[in-house]
């Protein structure tokens, strides 16, 4: 019980802190997300996962193709560099990832108004900083 309270903990403090200390935030959201992957066996289960997992593979394959693809046409403007397809790739694919291990700590209607609350509450210290 204490394992499940301590991540739950943590996910509670990584979200309140998510406006206000992005990078402390992540970094508990992540280790909460790791201690519950075990946890999860019905990944494969659930359509939205499956809807994910598919959007990933054409991601990277479309992105693949557009990197080795010589007659992209914004290969022609100088500006572009062609590195930001992948740094955009490994953008949105934590937030796929965040989707599914996030699934735990939400599954019901308290515990997403709670979420909600903290996501909210957390908004507060930016507020005072910023108009400070």
């Amino acid at each position: 019980m204490t394992k499940t309270f301590n991540a739950l903990f943590l996910f509670r403090i990584g979200i309140f802190l998510l406006v206000s200390a992005p990078s402390i935030a992540s970094f508990l959201l992540v280790i909460a997300s790791i201690s519950k992957i075990k946890l999860y066996k019905h990944f494969f289960k659930d359509n939205w996962n499956l809807l994910l997992i598919i959007t990933t593979v054409f991601m990277i394959i479309g992105t693949t193709y557009i990197f080795f693809d010589n007659t992209f046409i914004l290969f022609n403007n100088q500006s572009w560099n062609s590195n930001l397809i992948i740094l955009g790739l490994f953008n949105w694919i934590p937030f796929f990832w965040c989707f599914w291990s996030f699934q735990f700590f939400l599954k019901s209607n308290k515990d997403r108004h709670i979420c909600a609350t903290l996501l909210i509450a957390g908004t507060i210290p930016f507020l005072v900083s910023g108009f400070g």
